[in-house]
């Protein structure tokens, strides 16, 4: 039976660290971090609690982790909240190295170090909107010499630990975030909870998980071993994030918030051992369970019995993963951080040169003892006089090794959902840097500035996008202007308050917005009629279970008209509601509904206008979204409007057929850029 002694248990608090961001052990008596206060990274001394800054990087900076050597430490940078990139510190020679440029990363974090210093594991979201595992590839100085992708799911997965054939990782895959463990390809589900497992760390030994599991914000630290057994290690209601091991296995750091603040906590453990079942009592003999602390049979205390077999116990071997997991043999590494009294100096196989010498060919033997001089013969002088002067033996070459091609991963487009159906927008914003290309048959709403027709739409840092017209480009471009006209522009508040931790992740969607179209100019009853539209608008949208989205808000329209005869703007700013709804019927097809009420015209035989004549109206529209390709979309549907509330019948409908093509750029920068 496993039992993990916290008797002892201590749990400091790090009191000089204000306002602490990400935290990393260095050495057992050493932590670094980062604060929300400024852009430096510290160093802090726990014995001598003085604190010294070694590093100032522009922007905020987190996600802090130490190598195992102590030679480098990665860091996320976030200059722009849609510019984040990876660093590496070179400690020695005082250089930054640059991982990732921060164009091409949204997120990146849960740095890991591989046992042998040359790989970094982490997660990352990509250009693809994924958040998947990355590994990079670097040199003895820490200098990038690649990014290789690990996994490539549809799924987000957390805290990639990485030794040897085994990956330990966090996904949602099953719903809510539990562990898994990969080895040599195969993977395991090790935690089965209705709770969030995150912010994984492997103890020294290789032996123990530790992390957060936490329902909500708050949450609490675990521990389990690759045998099924775990342990609850802290027991109080707050948000704690980022525990790690010191090196030694003895300590354990963690961030915890508090009464608003956060602080940086320590615990401090005597050792993790394995008690046996049954304890003999010294006085009578008597065989007693582990948890009695007095013998049932003559009473006398078991404490000092208990102690005495505590101080001899050694924790299991690290290969309980291969017994657990996989049947048949797995090197595991072992951790030469622990205890010397543990661990010898030297593996076995260091220990033993003789015997690899033994095994070697007799012909190597013959070579390699012909180069031997014995140290008790001398050497003879006067055969030199007669040897014959040669030429020195050619250089050896060095062969030259074709490293073997990388294959390419396949080319990954994520499904990017086109803003609106018919002109109620909706709160999403598309991809960074995505373009969607619409065009179809034409219904006359031209007026209003908000069809869907002949526009193209861009994306810009996942907090916006920008709508234009592929006709005003095209005439701007004939005309030579430099002037580029924009239908739309739209800018997503809940992203950027989701992304800095202020909205939870069900928090409504809410977006601001404005519409817009050029001058309009209509020939009727003999007269010239010009027209104009913009809308001011607020939406908001939320996601009431996986099939079914609504969405919702008010504009403001300002509506103008002018003629040949009144040149003179006549004006009008009504407010107008709309919704939509938008049902998943399968996996490739969605219902919409969109209702709104419009603005419009009514156009006088004499030519003047009046603001009696710009009045309000309704339309109602159903429709449905066909996902043909991750690249093209085929909307069709229909629509009944009115202006003035005076809906006729059902002649007074349009039919709507239009496609949207995609084009997801990122996809295409992050597949060229491997």
């Amino acid at each position: 039976m496993v039992i993990i002694f916290f008797s002892m248990l201590n749990i400091s608090t790090l009191n000089n660290v204000i306002f602490p961001r990400s935290i990393a052990w260095g050495d057992d008596s050493t932590i670094f971090y980062t604060s929300y206060l400024n852009s430096y990274i510290f160093k802090y001394k726990i014995k001598s609690k003085s604190i010294s800054p070694i590093l100032n990087q522009p922007g905020y900076n987190s996600n802090l982790s130490i190598s195992p050597n102590g030679k480098f430490l990665v860091f996320t940078n976030v200059i722009l909240q849609s510019s984040t990139r990876i660093l590496i510190y070179n400690f020695k020679e005082k250089k930054i190295h640059i991982l990732t440029p921060g164009f091409l990363v949204k997120f990146a974090g849960y740095f890991s170090f591989t046992p042998d210093n040359k790989h970094i594991y982490f997660s990352l979201r990509g250009p693809s909107g994924n958040i998947n595992i990355y590994k990079a590839h670097i040199d003895e100085n820490g200098k990038p010499l690649g990014l290789e992708s690990i996994t490539l799911t549809s799924y987000s997965e957390y805290s990639p630990i990485c030794f040897k054939d085994t990956m330990i990782y966090a996904s949602n895959k099953s719903g809510n975030y539990d562990i898994f463990v990969s080895v040599k390809g195969k993977e395991f589900q090790i935690t089965h909870t209705p709770a969030n497992e995150t912010y994984l760390s492997i103890s020294p030994d290789r032996k123990w998980i530790l992390f957060v599991r936490s329902q909500g914000a708050l949450g609490n630290l675990f521990i389990k071993d690759f045998n099924g057994n775990e342990y609850k290690i802290t027991s109080t209601p707050t948000q704690k994030i980022m525990p790690i091991w010191s090196p030694a296995g003895d300590k354990i750091a963690f961030l915890e918030r508090k009464a608003g603040k956060w602080k940086v906590r320590i615990i401090t453990s005597n050792f993790i051992a394995h008690h046996p079942e049954t304890l003999v009592c010294p006085n009578c003999g008597f065989k007693n369970k582990w948890e009695y602390n007095f013998c049932i049979s003559c009473g006398k205390p078991l404490k000092d019995a208990k102690a005495t077999i505590e101080k001899h116990l050694v924790s299991e071997s690290v290969d309980s993963l291969v017994k657990a997991l996989v049947p048949g043999p797995l090197v595991v590494e072992k951790k030469t951080e622990i205890s010397k009294s543990l661990v010898p100096e030297k593996s076995p196989e260091i220990m033993q040169p003789q015997k690899k010498k033994e095994e070697m060919p007799l012909s190597e033997k013959k070579r390699e003892t012909t180069k031997i001089i014995s140290p008790t013969k001398k050497i003879p002088t006067t055969p030199q006089k007669k040897i014959e002067k040669k030429a020195p033996p050619p250089l050896p070459v060095k062969p030259i090794i074709k490293k073997p091609k990388r294959k390419r991963r396949p080319l990954h487009l994520k499904r990017i959902d086109p803003a609106i159906l018919f002109t109620v927008p909706k709160p999403n914003i598309i991809p960074s840097l995505a373009v969607i290309l619409s065009g179809g048959t034409a219904f006359a709403t031209q007026e209003e500035g908000f069809s869907p027709l002949g526009t193209f739409s861009v994306g810009l840092g996942d907090i916006a996008q920008v709508e234009m017209s592929t006709t005003g480009v095209i005439n701007n471009l004939l005309k030579g202007s430099s002037v580029i006209p924009t239908i739309a522009f739209q800018m997503s508040f809940s992203e950027i308050l989701k992304s800095k931790g202020k909205l939870g992740k069900d928090a409504y969607d809410l977006s601001i917005g404005l519409r817009g179209s050029w001058w309009n100019t209509t020939r009727s009853n003999n007269h010239i009629y010009s027209t104009r539209i913009a809308h001011l608008y607020v939406v908001f949208g939320k996601k009431i279970n996986p099939s079914l989205n609504i969405y919702g808000g008010a504009t403001i329209a300002d509506t103008r008209i002018k003629t040949d005869v009144i040149t003179t703007e006549v004006v009008n700013n009504p407010y107008l509601f709309f919704l939509g709804a938008e049902l998943k019927m399968s996996k490739e097809t969605n219902l919409m509904f969109e209702f709104s009420q419009l603005s419009g015209y009514n156009y006088n035989e004499n030519g003047v206008e009046t603001k009696n004549d710009l009045v309000k109206g309704w339309w109602v529209s159903l429709g449905s979204r066909v996902f043909l390709a991750p690249w093209i979309v085929l909307n069709m549907g229909g629509r009944f409007d009115s202006r003035a509330w005076n809906f006729q019948g059902i002649a007074d409908a349009k039919l709507w057929i239009g496609t949207n093509i995609i084009i997801p750029t990122m996809d295409i920068i992050d597949y060229y850029a491997q």
